[in-house]
């Protein structure tokens, strides 16, 4: 295998979004996820075979059958931090690595590997040591030192020679590695073409809760393995749509991709943004790697898109020339119907699951949950039937059910019923249903036209345009303040309050900005940080995402049209440390998408959502410096289409940071001065004119109203509340 240890691989990090480019890797941030999930029987799928690309149902059927099962197995890591103990994943998540692995490499048309023990013995170490330094390196002696992380002498070899994930760990990493579409991967995809190396014949695999390493340099090769004359991913014929992304590649041994260019047309029309990337020689097989921004708009329902791609101006032994066809499709969603539950919370009687409204054919599982509070939920064992009787275990605490349904030739549905919320009355106490807290919110709904917004205490850099109210020495205000886009589907925006006692409040506001009577969104609050994400999931229907503090993990609240919230879904985990800002859209893909800060290093990370209520693979570090600075999500301020952002230094400088509409941003406008030690809130148009405005809480409860004029500039500051 070809060799160049210094520049041969890339860092992939789950938590943090990304694929790091060599030789650095990134501090670990947050981790997205789904609800609290537990797949019943979860077994790998077969080792694949063959696929006739030229079939779109055998396309079909081997991501539903033969991928998709593979990634439900859980890592079940034996290991542990503390003590070190490297440990091992499950034999079942062994099996479904290698297969995962295998599928793609098998779907690409090349031979597949098997494991080489004694590198996946060493591949476990590294995962150890980036599990429990909560980073990633390829060279951990030299970033790190030898000592605080487990370190040992083998996993450190064996990290320059692996593929690195963080956050994303077991068969989903594979996923992760095959992606590479990330900025500062992109232009060379070298995860993947190590992946797809032709001749490679057996892998290193490790794998602990949170990390993944898979050695792919050095090992053993298959003189006798397939060797095709091109290797493009996509590959040729149909492809499922949920693998598509923007970053294409293709590999030939020999070949010379110096002069190359690409031609592309999209369903018959040519496409001009066609990104060709400068060769990236050492990683894996030579490769020419470009990026395809049309590509990431899928097709709608069941039409196909036809990609005609053709690679010309190839030298170095291969054919000059490459045409070939790629036709995307959906692979259908089953739709999800109700879901209630029936029977008495308490000790000692049987609560059933009833379903209806779901397509015919659908075969369900079920998992019942118990916990203290909505957030710390966890899978009841052995409780994984239509039916659950109530133990003494279950005594004070609050009941949650989820019900999953498949049907052949569907991407599975799941639900998780947050309305059946219910605090378990003692034996003798009779069937009283008690409401949580914090009390779920109803649901909500809007457009993401203004992004999304959070709140913050003042304190980012170079005009005084927009300033505070003076300062007095008044106690300050214990109200958390966040800016929303209407949560009943109003042009006019809400101003969404936590009081000091807990509860949250939703005051829809009107075209002057003025606020009316206020709506209580239930209680509990206090120790979550709320955020306004706008339409998180697009269904057409503004969110609500928390923090809990306590727990560090983060929760959905979707909409439901009507100025609520509906059943909590947790998205995330391991977000304490971290400043979350609900920034709109700011890739152009139509989606909601957050930004974070991690507050010890002042590193800011781009978390693209998918728009399916979750987060888009990868998540890049876009940005450092941030220590000393507050950062908002402004939405469009300045009336473009592009969603921005506010920020405020330590000097309480504010400046305004026109969005580009592909994650990055203009060069900083100073707009006002003197904000420090104040609560601004941003990202949501109050007033209806279609441009986002802010609020800021004073010190002493004092609320005022700072409406949008264009080019990141505000009115004058008005009155809209007060005793807050």
């Amino acid at each position: 295998m070809k060799i160049s240890p210094r520049y041969a691989l890339a860092v992939l990090v789950g938590l943090v979004g990304g694929l790091i480019g060599l030789p650095g890797a990134a501090g670990a941030a947050p981790a997205t996820g789904s609800a609290p999930v537990v797949q019943p029987a979860a077994v790998p799928a077969a080792l694949p075979s063959p696929v006739n690309h030229n079939d779109q149902v055998a396309v079909a059927n081997a991501y539903l059958n033969d991928l998709l099962p593979n990634l439900a197995v859980p890592v079940g890591w034996t290991g542990s931090v503390s003590p070190c103990n490297p440990g091992a994943p499950s034999a079942a998540a062994k099996t479904a690595l290698i297969n995962t692995v295998n599928w793609f490499r098998v779907f690409s048309g090349l031979s597949p590997v098997t494991e080489d023990v004694t590198r996946s013995g060493q591949a476990q170490q590294t995962a150890l040591m980036m599990e429990a330094k909560n980073s990633l390196s390829h060279y951990p002696a030299t970033d790190w030192g030898t000592s605080g992380y487990c370190y040992t002498s083998v996993g450190n070899d064996a990290a320059s020679k692996s593929n690195l994930a963080l956050g994303y760990s077991g068969a989903n990493a594979i996923v992760g590695y095959m992606d590479d579409s990330n900025v500062g991967n992109r232009e060379r995809v070298g995860h993947r073409r190590w992946v797809l190396y032709p001749t490679a014949g057996a892998f290193g695999f490790g794998a602990t809760s949170r990390a993944n390493a898979l050695v792919v340099i050095g090992v053993p090769s298959n003189p006798s393995a397939l060797n095709p004359a091109w290797t493009p991913w996509p590959p040729a014929g149909y492809f499922p749509a949920p693998l598509l992304n923007a970053a294409w590649s293709i590999s030939k041994q020999g070949a010379n991709f110096g002069g190359a260019t690409v031609t592309m047309t999209k369903n018959g029309t040519a496409l001009t943004n066609i990104q060709v990337q400068p060769v990236s020689p050492g990683y894996g097989v030579d490769s020419l790697v470009w990026y395809v921004p049309a590509a990431q708009t899928r097709p709608s329902g069941s039409d196909i898109d036809t990609y005609n791609v053709t690679v010309s101006g190839v030298t170095g032994g291969a054919a000059p020339s490459f045409s070939y066809t790629v036709q995307v499709f959906n692979i259908p969603q089953l739709s999800i119907g109700s879901v209630s539950v029936s029977g008495q919370y308490k000790v000692g009687e049987t609560l059933t699951m009833n379903t209806s409204g779901w397509e015919s054919g659908v075969t369900f599982t079920y998992q019942w949950f118990r916990g203290t509070s909505y957030s710390d939920m966890v899978p009841i064992t052995g409780a994984n039937k239509k039916t659950y009787k109530l133990t003494a275990a279950d005594q004070g605490k609050y009941i949650y059910f989820q019900v999953s349904g498949s049907k052949p030739g569907y991407q599975p549905a799941q639900t998780s019923i947050w309305t059946a919320l219910q605090l378990v009355a003692a034996k003798p106490g009779g069937g009283s249903t008690v409401t949580p807290t914090p009390t779920p919110p109803g649901k909500n709904n809007g457009s993401n036209k203004s992004g999304g917004s959070g709140s913050g205490s003042g304190s980012g850099s170079g005009s005084g345009k927009v300033n505070p109210p003076p300062k007095v020495n008044v106690k300050p205000s214990n109200s958390q303040v966040v800016l929303s886009a209407s949560l009943a589907g109003s042009i006019y925006g809400d101003v969404l309050r936590v009081d000091a006692s807990g509860v949250l409040w939703r005051y829809p506001s009107s075209a002057s900005g003025a606020l009316g009577a206020r709506v209580s969104l239930g209680s509990g609050w206090g120790a979550l940080t709320v955020y306004a994400p706008g339409d998180w999931n697009r269904d057409g229907k503004n969110d609500i995402i928390v923090v809990d503090q306590a727990t560090g993990k983060m929760l959905l609240f979707p909409g439901n049209g009507q100025g609520g919230t509906g059943q909590a879904v947790q998205i995330g985990q391991g977000w304490g440390g971290f400043r979350v800002i609900p920034a709109g859209d700011l890739t152009g893909d139509g989606n909601a998408d957050l930004l974070a800060i991690k507050q010890a290093t002042g590193e800011l990370f781009l978390y693209a959502g998918d728009g399916k209520g979750g987060f888009k693979y990868p998540y890049p570090k876009v940005g450092y410096g941030w220590t000393g600075f507050d950062l908002y999500a402004a939405g469009d301020v300045n009336k473009d289409g592009k969603a921005d952002i506010l920020s405020i230094d330590a000097k309480g400088d504010l400046y305004f940071y026109a969005g580009k509409g592909n994650g990055t941003f203009a060069k900083k406008i100073k707009v006002g001065n003197g904000w420090q030690g104040y609560q601004l809130s941003a990202g949501a148009d109050l007033n209806g004119d279609g441009m986002a405005d802010i609020v800021s809480l004073f010190a002493g409860g004092k609320l005022f109203f700072y409406a949008a004029k264009g080019g990141g500039m505000f009115a004058k500051k008005v009155l809209i509340a007060s005793g807050w």
